[in-house]
């Protein structure tokens, strides 16, 4: 069994995207939408605000924490202590339940708690006790002397509302507590330590507490919470300002940018347009120079000038690759080059292929063996057009820069899925190499490797680049492995679907191709064909290539001719070119479909040299049923004309009708 070559050592990754430029001339995107950048800024924004605003408030909160935890650990604390242990508990209790001011406890104990208030500077020293579950009464108040507003009585009623959590903590834990910054309906905004008083049984009998005067304190914090929401403002304004310079700045890019956008549009719409006007002017003359050159070898000549019409023939078709590569190049760039599946003979396909190598090869005397196992599926969908493309392509330029000794093609195909295969073509030769130092431009656009060595070789540098963007295309690459002076070995992978898997056979030896002379494969006299084209040279050239085929030809000079003549007699072919005066193909084969009847039905071919990537499927969606190139290719054009000349009026062509 034949090692597959893909995988011989040495052949580069075929996905290595060596040499591959990125794709220019597509038009940029343009900035997102201004709404949306307007949404994510504004939520920007809301967020950052909230975010400034939730630090702020926990800053402030944890601000009153601070100084509550100051103001109660370092002076509350201590002095609600001293009170409480200075008072007898048992005393206390009894006090509690005969609220008797002339008890020598209460006095002793209130001018103590006073001595205390006034040696701390606390706001207010006094004593608490149960009374009712909503009364709690003032015991012992030694915040001021009886007959001060501040002083409260033995057995004042205080309601539980006006306390704090931390009052009611410390009848429940029996344990010191302290109270945050706390506004008091009747005594202000205070800071309170609660201890509590126990009597000789351990019970709490009541509380001590010290309350000390947060407003002075409050009002600073606000003050500074204040002065940190007028910097925040501040920062609000420079930044909603900053936002709408941001937001107009991206406005006035995104304008640029769909400036630019449109500019880059239109001038690939120009380029387009450009490509499209050069590929009809240009083809056009190459289809009178191709055509005659092709009448010509038809008629008798002297040997000398029959090798002119050979040279004049075979420069307009190279000139006609060049042509087609820089439309293949643009419909590359433009991303409008596109793929067309349809099922196909896939060893037609290589016949076909190396048909063509073989004449080329045998003009250099070069050997041109092949390997070609049978088991590869009889047919194939896929774009049989850009495959031979590529073949051709790497054939041919093994060919070019190989003086002796051989060019080798091989083909091999893999299961990929169950429904596709990776076919696998190697062209192998003994030619001049390619440098190390060259290989990474050799997929390059315009680059010719080895141009010094072989100075006057014809080409545009694209047919490289090409292939190997249609491999891509389909899936696969193109691969080379080189050495200089001995020859190269590029390996060429892409995907097709199986449409028919039994095996193909043996490709038979391309048979040699004959002094370039049209076969027609039938002949048709009754037939009635309308040719319509505004250079007489174009039509002269038609005739030409119809004559074998021996049917009857009518020619006009524009549409609108095209137009009356269909009316008024019927054809069984129309082959219609693009670009005319008065009226163009186009506009001509919708008013033939206007006209209704059998005309709705005529077959119309587009006969054009418009061949840029699209306007096949242009041609079909405006009334024609088929495309025919410029300049003409008498294999193509012997498939048209069975297409679509009626079966019942073509004949079998005798040997001596064949050719000339």
């Amino acid at each position: 069994m034949t090692a597959k070559p893909g995988s011989a050592p040495g052949v580069e990754n075929p996905h290595d995207p060596v040499g591959t430029p990125p794709v220019a001339g597509a038009a940029q995107p343009a900035v997102s939408d201004p709404r949306v950048l307007r949404r994510y800024l504004f939520w920007f924004f809301a967020a950052f605000i909230t975010v400034i605003f939730a630090v702020i408030i926990f800053n402030t909160i944890q601000q009153f924490n601070d100084v509550t935890l100051l103001v109660n650990s370092r002076m509350g604390l201590p002095l609600a202590q001293r009170a409480a242990a200075l008072i007898d508990g048992d005393a206390f209790e009894k006090l509690t339940k005969t609220l008797d001011p002339q008890d020598p406890f209460y006095e002793e104990t209130r001018l103590k708690l006073l001595r205390i208030k006034q040696d701390s500077g606390c706001l207010y020293l006094y004593t608490m006790a149960p009374y009712t579950d909503t009364v709690h009464l003032f015991i012992i108040d030694g915040s001021a002397e009886p007959g001060d507003p501040a002083f409260s009585p033995l057995g004042s009623k205080e309601p539980l509302y006006a306390y704090d959590s931390a009052y009611f903590r410390t009848y429940a834990m029996k344990t010191p507590q302290f109270s945050k910054i706390h506004p008091q309906m009747d005594w202000g905004i205070l800071i309170s330590t609660y201890v509590p008083i126990f009597n000789s049984s351990g019970a709490v009998v009541g509380i001590v507490g010290c309350d000390f005067d947060a407003a002075d304190i409050r009002s600073r914090i606000v003050a500074h919470v204040i002065r940190q929401m007028l910097l925040l403002c501040m920062f609000l304004l420079i930044g909603f300002y900053l936002y709408r310079l941001l937001l107009d700045a991206v406005k006035r890019q995104n304008l640029a940018l769909q400036e630019m956008n449109r500019k880059v549009l239109a001038a690939s719409e120009a380029k387009n347009a450009f490509l499209t006007r050069t590929s009809h002017e240009i083809r056009t003359p190459m289809n009178a120079i191709i055509g005659m050159s092709e009448l010509a070898q038809r008629e008798p000549c002297p040997p000398r000038a029959l090798e002119y019409i050979a040279g004049i023939r075979n420069a307009g078709a190279n000139l006609l690759g060049i042509i087609n590569d820089i439309l293949d190049f643009a419909g590359i760039e433009s991303g409008t080059l596109r793929i067309h599946p349809a099922p196909y003979e896939t060893a037609s396909l290589l016949h076909d292929v190396l048909t063509v190598a073989r004449i080329r090869a045998e003009e250099k005397a070069l050997a041109l063996p092949t390997d070609i196992p049978p088991d590869i599926p009889r047919s194939m969908v896929g774009d049989a057009g850009r495959v031979r493309q590529i073949l051709l392509n790497l054939l041919s330029n093994a060919v070019k820069y190989t003086d002796a000794g051989f060019v080798k093609f091989s083909a091999y195909a893999t299961p990929d899925a169950d429904d596709a295969v990776r076919l696998t073509f190697v062209v192998e030769d003994s030619g001049i190499g390619i440098r190390q130092e060259d290989l990474p431009k050799l997929f390059r656009e315009f680059v010719r490797i080895g141009e010094k060595r072989r100075g006057g070789t014809e080409g545009t540098g694209l047919g490289l680049s090409i292939a190997r963007s249609l491999c891509r295309a389909m899936d696969g690459d193109i691969a080379v492995r080189s050495e200089y002076g001995r020859g190269s070995v590029f390996t060429a992978e892409l995907k097709q679907t199986v449409h028919d898997r039994r095996p193909m056979g043996a490709v038979t030896r391309a048979a040699e191709k004959r002094a370039e002379r049209q076969r027609a494969g039938f002949i048709a006299p009754e037939a009635e064909l309308l040719i319509v084209d505004d250079l007489p040279a174009n039509l002269l050239v038609a005739e030409g290539l119809l004559a074998p085929y021996r049917v009857r030809v009518t020619t006009c000079a524009n549409g609108r001719e095209a137009v009356d003549l269909v009316r008024e007699r019927p054809f069984d072919l129309v082959l219609m070119d693009h670009m005319m005066p008065v009226m163009d193909g186009v506009e001509a084969a919708r008013a033939v479909r206007a006209q209704g009847g059998e005309r709705r039905t005529v077959p119309i071919v587009a006969l054009t040299a418009n061949a840029v990537s699209g306007m096949r499927e242009m041609f079909l969606a405006n009334g024609f049923n088929d495309f025919l190139s410029k300049p003409i290719d008498v294999l193509e054009l012997d498939a048209v004309l069975a297409r679509w000349i009626p079966a019942g009026k073509r004949r079998a062509a005798v040997p001596e009708q064949k050719g000339l």
